[in-house]
Parts: C-alpha cells; structure tokens; sequence
C-alpha cells in the first residue's frame, strides 16, 4: 500500500482510539505509584476520543482537514501530562499534513517526526524514558524505513516494532520505573494507539468501527427516559433579623439534609445561603420559604450543565461586574471547594485527584469568570501542563497558572492573595505562599509493588510527603502521626488537617492532639475537605 486517503485515514484513527480504550486498566495499573487515582491510560483515552470525535464530525475526506479536527479535538480534550503530550503529537501531525489529500510513506513519516519535534517543545524540561523517547523511537525508524519503501504497511510495522522496542528499555532509562518494576505507561498507552493505526493498515475496507468509548458510556434510551433530573439549587433567605440568622442558617442545612446531597450554607447580615443537589428542588424551596421569604434563587438541571465536558454545551457566562482578576482552582469533595470558595475563587472545576480535567474544562470554566485575567490554580503536577495549554489557548482572557502540586499549596496561594495589587506581584505572592508550604497526603495501596527501601503490599496505607512516598504501614493512624512527624520541623506554625470521605473528624482531631501534646509552638487547625481516596491532606506551615 504505497498511498491512503482521507477515509482510511479516519479508520486509523478510530482504531487507535478503540485498541487504547480497549486497555486503558493495563496502563492506569503501570503508574509507579501504586496508588488508587493512577489513571495515565484513562486520561490517554479520553484525550484521544475527544480527538476523534472532532474527526468523525467532519464531513470532508481531506486528510488536511481530518488532522486539523485531530489536533483541534486532542488539545482541547487533553488531560493529565500524557494526554497533553499525545495532544502536541496529533499537532504535529496536522502541521505535516496540513495541505495534503492523501498520504503516502515518506509524508507520513515526515508528519511523525513533525509531531515529536512540537511535542518536545511543549514539555518544558523533557525526560528520556518517557512516551517522548517511545514517538522518537517510531517517528526515527518511520523516517529510516520510507526511504527505502514505499509500503506504508511496513512503515508502519516498523515504526510499532521499535515504539515496542524502546518501551520495553524504559526502565534502564527511569531508576523509579525499575524500581516498580514497569515499563512507561504513557509510552505504552502510545503504543496501543500507534497498533491500532497498524491493523486499521491492514484491513482491505474502509468500513469505520463504532468509538469504543462513547458507544460504552451511551444510556440506552429506556434507561435515558427513566433517568431523574438532579438540580444544583442555590438560594439566599431573609432570616428577617441579624441576631437570628446564624441560628437560622444552621437550622435550614440540617432540614434540607434529607432532600439531597452536597449541603453547604452560610450566613452574612440577614442573608442565609444554602447550596445542595437534589431531584425535588421545589421541595427545597417550600422547606426554605418558612425561615423567611426568598431573596434569589439559582436552580439549574446539573446534566445540562455539565454536558460542557462532553463537548455539548457550554456554560453561560454569568452576568457580574468585569473584574480585574478572578480565580479558578480545581478540586474535589465539597469541604474542599467550599473552603476554595470562602477564599475567592470564582469557579472550582471538579476533578484532581481522582480524575484529571480537560484542557477544554479549565477554558470553560475561565468562561464563567468575567476577569480580564484569571489565576488557574491547578493543585496536582498532572495538571499543570493541561492549565498551560488551556493559558496557550485562551484568547479573550489572560490565564496565569500558578504551579500548585497539591491542595495545600493551592488555599496557602488564595491566602496569599493581595487585593489591590497588581497581576504581577499577586503572581510573585502567591507563588511565594504555595512554595512555603509542606504538603502531606495519605492514601492506601492498590498492588504490590517495589519502590526505593519500600515493599509495598496492596492495601498497605502510604503517607506522601511533597508527593513522593516517605512511609508505608498498615495502620492508619500510626502511618499518618510519622508523615506528621516528618512533616514538622522548627519552623512549622501552622499544621492543617484535611479529613476526607474515608475518614472522620474524630480521627483528624485525635491526631491534632497527638500534635499539640508533642509540638508545643505548633497551632493546628482541622478542616472537612470531604475528599475521596485520601484520608488525610496535610499541610505544614
């Protein structure tokens, strides 16, 4: 086969998409940390079916304008640093395509090479032994075996022969993936895909398969039917009075507490606000109106608005004041993003550590703050890259990312923040506040697994200090009081417990006396982040 066209073209990309989705769970369990929200193949998939839709809603069979709707779907839909990568990869491809009708071997090798040369200029500090040497590799051997062949075929064979290859040496490469014993994940969720081009290759029709992932995750029409609406309600009360409206506030969440999930209030003057989800909102607003008649009320149908992260709709902007600077952080549990909130942000995208959001999530979410500049403060390293491109991207509105790691380090540079100051020294204060900050989390092991001086067994608990591994027990408590222990030094004033879903405040206090009864100078505050997976984010001040 020395030539394909557009429409074979499509059945490549669909096939990789489909062999990557097919074994996203082999690539999320090779992250070296053994730990639940390890999720490289999940984000991969997700970053390159968002990358094909955009391919099959195009009708034209140019292959020019089938990798432009590849490029423009993978950066928007990329998530977690791979699935960025992947992203810069398929922009590549387009800029070697850009103006063809059809493919032959040395344009595709040409294209492939195109693709690592703009991926490794994304990556600010790029590592051997990562899905960057993995495209090198194939993009290489592409450019060697196209001039000597026509055979697309076996370009392509060959290109996936030494991917394999050098995958298999990752771990010569990376001390801590031989130490976990895995070859690169992302280097690996790359070769599925680049396989899935290779049998789309062989294949004598141009039939197109159904995307295995959205095909998955479609209800069917009967279960769509009978599928109940659930309602963000947001509504702000008179209490009638500045002395009852404390009493009030605390009286309301505890009534509403039946109708749904997700429950915050608060109360400022005579105001009280209640946020929950719920599939009886006009329950609520009975139940509200008899602490005193309704000053506003926000009712949206929570399907349609987050059908924005499936690329449906997106969200109306909301009608305020044009500000200066506005804020949006990412998080999850609603302890979290209420404490988010107390602090200003504007907008909390819902995801971190158990499910990384989309380049297109974070510029949607800049959509709902009127700002002319906005701090995305993306609270995980595997999302850093996916704010910079959304940064890259955004043309209305200045996005600034502020390099957070953790949860910790993204309220330390909220607290940070100077009203009345400019963008300038905000991003110098705030950046200042995050680094300050010694962060700890404590979650528990999903395999057996090798690392450093540690043998890990699953369903051991593990204690990550600035986000590597520095203690594996299995007890809870025990192994969380040594992170604490590690965490503390003589400069520590502040201590901050974040007690999640799994775990209960009687337990964050119990270890804040533990801290009081050992560290006198150090003050410690307990707050509810209700967030999954981890028991304990630990924050050291």
């Amino acid at each position: 086969m020395s030539n394909i066209n557009g429409l074979k073209f499509r059945q490549m990309l669909v096939a990789g998409a489909n062999r990557l989705e097919a074994q996203k769970k082999l690539v999320d369990e090779m992250n070296v940390f053994p730990v639940p929200d390890g999720d490289t193949g999940t984000n991969m998939s997700l970053t390159v079916t968002s990358a094909v839709k955009e391919v099959m809603a195009v009708s034209s069979d140019s292959v020019s304008d089938i990798a432009k709707a590849l490029s423009s779907g993978a950066l928007r839909g990329a998530r977690g640093n791979s699935g960025v990568i992947v992203s810069q990869l398929f922009r590549g491809l387009y800029k070697g395509l850009k103006g063809c009708e059809t493919i032959d071997s040395l344009t595709l090798a040409s294209a492939m090479q195109r693709g690592v040369a703009t991926a490794y200029k994304a990556v600010m500090k790029p590592k051997e032994g990562t899905i960057l040497t993995v495209a090198k590799a194939a993009a290489e051997k592409a450019a060697e075996v196209s001039l000597q062949s026509d055979d697309l075929v076996q370009v392509m064979e060959e290109a996936l022969k030494s991917a394999e290859e050098i995958l298999e040496k990752t771990p010569e490469m990376l001390p801590v993936l031989k130490e976990a014993g895995v070859v690169d994940a992302g280097g690996k969720g790359l070769t599925l895909i680049y396989r899935g081009f290779y049998e789309a290759l062989l294949r004598e029709d141009t039939e197109i398969d159904p995307i295995m992932a959205l095909s998955q995750n479609q209800p069917k029409a009967e279960e769509q039917a009978a599928k109940t609406a659930v309602y963000c309600v947001e509504l702000i009360v008179d209490s009638g009075s500045f002395e009852n409206t404390e009493n009030k506030a605390g009286k309301l969440e505890e009534a509403v507490k039946g109708l749904g999930t997700g429950v915050l209030s608060g109360f400022a003057g005579k105001d009280i606000k209640l946020h929950l989800h719920t599939e009886k909102p006009a329950d609520v607003l009975s139940l509200a109106m008899d602490f005193g008649p309704l000053k506003q009320v926000k009712i949206e149908n929570m399907e349609i608005s987050h059908q924005h992260v499936l690329g449906l709709k997106k969200p109306v902007k909301a009608e305020e004041p044009r500000k200066e600077i506005g804020f949006i952080t990412i998080s999850v549990g609603e302890g979290l993003k209420s404490i988010f909130t107390e602090l200003g942000v504007d907008h909390v995208i819902s995801g971190g550590q158990t499910m990384n959001p989309s380049t297109e999530d974070i510029l949607q979410g800049a959509e709902c703050v009127n700002a002319d500049h906005i701090f995305v403060l993306p609270n995980n390293k595997n999302i850093i890259l996916a704010a910079q491109q959304a940064a890259l991207m955004s043309k209305e509105k200045k996005l600034h990312v502020l390099p957070s790691k953790s949860v910790p380090q993204g309220i330390a540079a909220m607290i940070g923040y100077m009203p009345g100051e400019s963008v300038e020294s905000n991003i110098e204060q705030m950046t200042e506040s995050l680094e300050a900050v010694t962060s700890g989390a404590v979650t528990y092991a999903v395999r057996d697994t090798h690392m450093g001086e540690f043998e890990i067994k699953e369903g051991d608990i593990l204690a990550l200090k600035n986000g590597d591994m520095c203690r594996v027990g299995q007890d809870l408590m025990q192994t969380t009081r040594d992170l604490i222990d590690e965490m503390i030094t003589d400069e520590t004033g502040i201590f901050t417990i974040y007690f999640g879903s799994d775990s209960s405040r009687e337990q964050a206090e119990e270890l804040g006396a533990y801290i009081n009864s050992k560290y006198d100078a150090v003050e410690v505050e307990i707050q509810e982040g209700d967030q999954p997976i981890y028991y304990f984010l630990l924050s050291a001040e």
